[in-house]
Parts: structure tokens; C-alpha cells; sequence
């Protein structure tokens, strides 16, 4: 209920054709009328999405000519402050009242480049349902209805992937104390933007020791480990999307089917990340035995979560892509943050946040990351 909304922007060159755009939108929220509900208390004090006989598009779209905005990547905290002007509050907020759940922004970003912008309350979806939807405003993509109808006990069938250690350590008094009082102990998030040097990622996947157990590693285990020991992290909580992992979900299931799964300081070693994800949907070895009430309040254990499978393009007719990224505001009870995503077709790139400075630091100097290379296109 308190999470953010996920908020998706990129960046174009070229005329945008605001009536085929408009046309499009109401196409993808009329095959999901979920997207124009809104949040109600049930009796049971639940909170369910009860949908609207009918949508009008334009309380879900916005065009404005400019606010101002200048897509700045060596800028990022402040071009987010900027955004959260426009953002739709988090579900706590929206609960019994006339609050969309979902908007799109259309704004110019200077000589002749525009943005748009998603938000999608978490409430209604996660990381995964965002970028469907997001996908389907292409021009050149089906419209799909999803499944918003929950299934029924599937976060039983969750908590039993992640394993009870992981469970109990994320409900423990002291793991919540030490998440509570990072926000007071740590110095306020230094957020960092950087492409990833592929012939980094490429010399550590040759490096690899075959006879470990573990076949290969992939680019996601290279970056987590990284990420992960750059943050002089005691463990880690890595978002899952479990749907194909866990049955029935699949990727027409919409609403919330990630998880976070735990690990201990084995996330600095790519190899066990990898031995992690090679059982799925048993995440439960990621975490083995309790931490000490001492590691938990000092609470070093950042949130990582790799986009790179779950992102999809938004292609627009006559325009230019210049790039990419996710609107994310470094707030709250977190040691540190770690996102991987795409910017463009063919490169990766790492946004990061931390409150720890000499971590910062060291990841500003990571040889992994090229803070000088444009994300742009």
C-alpha cells in the first residue's frame, strides 16, 4: 500500500501524434478496465479495485507543452524531484476516493524532443504489469487484455519459494528497527547513473570456473554480485517475478506476482547467485540461517532488481527513441538500491542509490560502470 507508483519515462525525437496516441491509450484501457478503477475498503478492511462502467481517457492522459523538463542523466535526483509534481500518489492514498490509479504524461523536453511518462499504482500492479502496459502503446503491438483477478492463495505458495528463514527474517523486530533507523543513522541517498562496459561483463563471464557446479553466469549474476560487494553488503533482497516460476501465474496475469527472495553474504559471489536461480521457484538457499540481531540492525542488505528481462519497448510512429529510463525516487527504509534496466537497445546501464558515502564513491569509480558513456542515442 505505501510503495511508490512505478513510473516509466522515455525520451523521443521527432512529431508526436497526440489523436493516434489518445486513440491507442483508450484502445489498451478499455481491454483492461482495471486501469480506470479505483480503491475500495471491503467490510474485512481488504482493499479491492472495483472498475468503472465506462473510462474517460483524458483523466488518465496529460499533455502538457512544457514543465520544464530537461532529461539530464548526470541530473537524475533532480529531474525525479521534478517528476514527483506529476506523479499519482501510492495506494495508502488512494484508498475511497476518486484517485486515478494510472496516468500517462506527454511533455516537450527541448529542441524538438518530448517525453512520456507511466505511472501505475502498485497497488493494481508490479514492475512486470507496468512494462505490459507500457508496451502495448506501441503502435506496433497487440493490445492484450491481462488477468487482474488475483489467484486465489498464490502468496502462500510465494512464502513457501522464499523459505521460512527468509520469512522470519524479513518480519523479525530487528530487521524492521534497523530499516526504520537507517533513514535517521545514514546520510540522505547519492544517486548514481552509468552504463555497464560490456567487455567488463563479457571478461567475467570467461573467468567463470566451469567445474564450480555452476555452468555459466549471466549478465544479472555478474551485476548483482558487483552491485552487492560495491555496497559492502552483509546480504541482499533481490525481487523475484514469479510468474512461469510458480504456477498458474503467467505473463497475462496482471497485478502484483514479485517477491522479494533474501540472501546472505554469499551476494557478493556471481557463482551463488547463480546456484540461487538455477531452482526455481526454490529460492529458500538463499538464505540459510538467521543473520545476528547486530548484523540486522546495522542493516547493510540493499534492494536489487534487474529489468532487463521483464522491459519492453514503447515505439511511437515517426519518432526516435533517445532513451530510457525509470523514475525512481531514492526514499525510504533502504540501506541501498540497485536497478538494472535498459537505456537503448544494446547497451545496460545501472541506476544506484546509497547513503553510505565512501560505497558511493567506490562505485563511482567501479571499472564495471562508465559514467562518461551517454545513455543516449
Amino acid at each position: 500500500m505505501h510503495e511508490p507508483p512505478t513510473m516509466l519515462l522515455t525520451e523521443f525525437r521527432g512529431q508526436f501524434d497526440r489523436a493516434a496516441f489518445t486513440e491507442r491509450l483508450q484502445l489498451v484501457i478499455q481491454a483492461n478496465p482495471w486501469l480506470a478503477g479505483r480503491l475500495r475498503r471491503t467490510q474485512d478492511k481488504g482493499v479491492v479495485v472495483t472498475c468503472p462502467e465506462s473510462c474517460d481517457t483524458e483523466r488518465h492522459f496529460f499533455s502538457l507543452a512544457d514543465i520544464g523538463l530537461r532529461i539530464d542523466c548526470q541530473q537524475y535526483s533532480e529531474m525525479v524531484s521534478k517528476l514527483m509534481a506529476y506523479s499519482i500518489p501510492d495506494g495508502s492514498q488512494s484508498v475511497d476516493k476518486d484517485q486515478v490509479l494510472f496516468t500517462v504524461l506527454h511533455t516537450e523536453t527541448g529542441d524538438g524532443k518530448f517525453a512520456i511518462i507511466t505511472s501505475l499504482c502498485h497497488c493494481i500492479g508490479d514492475g512486470f504489469t507496468a512494462y505490459r502496459i507500457f508496451g502495448m502503446l506501441s503502435h506496433n503491438q497487440p493490445v492484450e487484455s491481462l488477468d487482474a483477478v488475483r489467484i486465489p492463495n498464490f502468496q502462500r505458495a510465494v512464502d513457501a519459494a522464499i523459505g521460512p528463514v527468509a520469512q522470519a527474517f524479513m518480519t523479525s523486530p530487528w530487521f524492521i528497527a534497523g530499516s526504520l533507523a537507517s533513514c535517521l543513522r545514514w546520510s540522505p541517498f547519492s544517486c548514481g547513473l552509468a552504463c555497464v562496459r560490456p567487455e567488463w561483463v563479457e571478461d567475467a563471464k570467461k573467468g567463470h570456473d566451469a567445474t564450480s557446479g555452476v555452468p555459466f553466469l549471466s549478465t544479472n549474476d555478474i551485476l548483482t554480485a558487483h552491485l552487492c560487494d560495491k555496497f559492502d553488503a552483509a546480504g541482499a533482497t533481490m525481487v523475484i517475478n514469479f510468474r512461469e516460476r510458480l504456477e498458474p501465474a503467467t505473463r497475462n496475469h496482471a497485478g502484483n506476482y514479485e517477491s522479494l527472495a533474501v540472501f546472505d553474504e554469499r551476494c557478493k559471489n556471481p557463482a551463488e547467485v547463480r546456484r540461487l536461480m538455477m531452482n526455481p521457484p526454490d529460492f529458500s538457499g538463499g538464505m540459510i540461517q538467521m543473520p545476528g540481531i547486530m548484523d540486522m540492525l546495522a542493516f547493510r542488505y540493499p534492494l536489487i532488481t534487474n529489468w532487463l528481462s521483464i522491459q519492453q519497448d514503447l515505439c511511437l510512429p515517426s519518432c526516435q527513441q533517445v532513451v530510457h529510463l525509470p523514475i525512481y525516487k531514492m526514499a525510504g527504509p533502504f540501506f541501498a538500491v540497485g536497478v538494472v534496466f535498459k537505456p537503448n537497445p544494446g547497451k545496460i546501464a545501472v541506476l544506484y542509490g546509497i547513503r553510505d558515502s565512501k560505497c558511493f564513491k567506490a562505485l563511482q569509480e567501479s571499472a564495471a560502470l562508465d559514467h562518461s558513456a551517454p545513455l543516449v542515442q
